[in-house]
């Protein structure tokens, strides 16, 4: 029993794993995408013949732009948390191997007496 219930701990853990690789693989084709779509049609021939009257490139354009601002923003403030939650991890470590917890036990104290 307990050898399969490691196992089925490994496999979740795979597919964690996994999970993120595939949203990882995402994020960037999206953002490279957006961004390939940016330089290639940035100096294009106009068309009005979009909604209203305006330009549909333009208006595809002006949505990636968007997008990468977006993707940009949420990267760089997931980026500055996890540099402060690592930051932070090791301030803890430290302090915690600098000034070690006394407990009965590390003190190997007999409570028998």
């Amino acid at each position: 029993m307990v050898c399969k219930r490691h196992e089925f701990m490994n496999r979740i853990k795979a597919l964690k794993g996994l999970t993120v690789l595939v949203l990882l693989m995402i994020f960037l084709a999206v953002s490279l995408t957006a961004e390939a779509f940016i330089l290639t049609h940035r100096e294009h021939t106009h068309d009005f013949r979009g909604f209203g009257g305006s330009c549909a490139t333009c208006a595809q354009v002006k949505y990636a732009e968007s997008l990468a601002r977006q993707f940009s923003t949420s990267l760089i403030s997931t980026l500055f948390l996890l540099i402060q939650l690592i930051s932070a991890a090791a301030v803890i470590s430290i302090v915690y191997y600098r000034f070690e917890v006394q407990t009965l036990v590390k003190m190997k104290t007999r409570m028998d007496c």
